[in-house]
């Protein structure tokens, strides 16, 4: 009995310490600041695009910010679920990690001092803005690599179609991701990120430290309140035609999310259009919004259910798998060639 009230003291304790860190830590990109700077952002660009037209009340404003449709729908109810158990359970996910950025960033970092010699810089803003920025850009390539490995084979789709069988955009969208994925998405931001931060104490030596603002860092923080919150919102905002061609907004994730095959495995990135256009999956939003309906079609399971968000992918994706290593490994019949093969026709 003892037993279980010391572990039922200790899940509570992981659990109020994840909600006070989560919406408290001025660290955290899902602190009240941070989001109240999301919201911010969002009227201001509500209130930009509508210039023109006259003033915006504020009940208008609320509509245009949190539309009905969106969160009286089931899509939108199992997206509030999804972040429910994202916050209450994301620490106990990221303890199934099989790498971390700090130690993949000691095994790079020792490998490099092996042939050559460190070199070592005097801790200073500079250094510390440039570490965040070189592990914010490898953050980057992690994110377009992950999402491009989650729609390039069937085994990984049938996770990610989780994500995608969104039938509305919300704010809460971001949330609605399979744990498994979340685990694959966790060891190769890892990878990555390990890799870029062992590098950077190789070249700085004690200078490789982030600009952080109360543990977070500054630029993960600015991106994630200014834009990348907004990403899954139905709000239709392109960053005009120059910026637009540098970073992503709502606009771009909406053709993303689009179930019009033309738009298919376009805009893989978080904040950067860089790995998009350097891979060719870069897609230009128009300046207004066309007609787009989202989600994955039809499908056997309810994709809102409990089940269907959670079992089915599972089963889906090992059959994928299954049928990939069958068809890989199966031997092959040796097919004579014809006597005309190499005549054209």
């Amino acid at each position: 009995m003892d037993f279980i009230e010391a572990q039922l003291a200790a899940l509570f304790a992981f659990w109020q310490n994840q909600m006070l860190g989560t919406f408290l830590s001025i660290g955290s990109t899902l602190s009240i600041v941070a989001l109240l700077v999301t919201l911010l952002t969002a009227i201001g660009f509500v209130r930009l695009q509508q210039r023109r037209q006259r003033a915006i009340g504020s009940h208008t404003m609320l509509r245009a910010l949190f539309p009905r449709r969106i969160w009286k729908s089931r899509s939108g109810r199992a997206d509030i679920g999804w972040f429910v158990a994202s916050v209450g359970g994301f620490g106990i996910t990221f303890g199934w990690m099989v790498m971390t950025i700090p130690m993949v960033s000691n095994w790079t970092a020792g490998l490099l001092a092996i042939p050559f010699q460190p070199g070592y810089v005097q801790p200073s803003l500079f250094f510390s803005v440039m570490t965040s920025m070189a592990l914010f850009l490898s953050y980057e390539f992690a994110y377009w690599l992950d999402h491009y490995l989650m729609h390039r084979f069937e085994w990984t789709w049938q996770i990610h179609k989780v994500h995608h069988s969104a039938e509305s955009l919300s704010l809460l969208t971001i949330f609605r991701v399979h744990p498994v994925e979340t685990m694959i998405y966790a060891n190769i931001v890892a990878a990555c990120m390990g890799v870029m931060s062992g590098v950077m104490k190789f070249l700085l030596g004690p200078a490789a430290v982030q600009a952080t603002i109360g543990g977070g860092d500054v630029v993960v923080l600015l991106t994630a309140t200014l834009v990348t919150h907004l990403q899954h919102s139905h709000l239709w905002i392109t960053f005009g035609p120059v910026w637009g061609r540098v970073l992503l907004g709502p606009a771009h994730h909406q053709i993303h999310h689009s179930d019009d095959p033309v738009h298919h495995n376009r805009n893989f990135g978080n904040f950067l259009t860089v790995f998009d256009r350097m891979f060719g999956s870069f897609e230009m939003p128009t300046a207004k919004r066309g007609e787009l309906t989202f989600g994955i079609g039809p499908q056997a399971q309810n994709p809102h259910s409990l089940y269907g968000m959670i079992i089915t992918p599972c089963v889906q994706s090992w059959k994928s798998a299954y049928k990939s290593l069958i068809r890989a490994f199966a031997p092959r019949a040796i097919v004579a060639p014809s006597a005309h093969a190499g005549e054209r026709t």
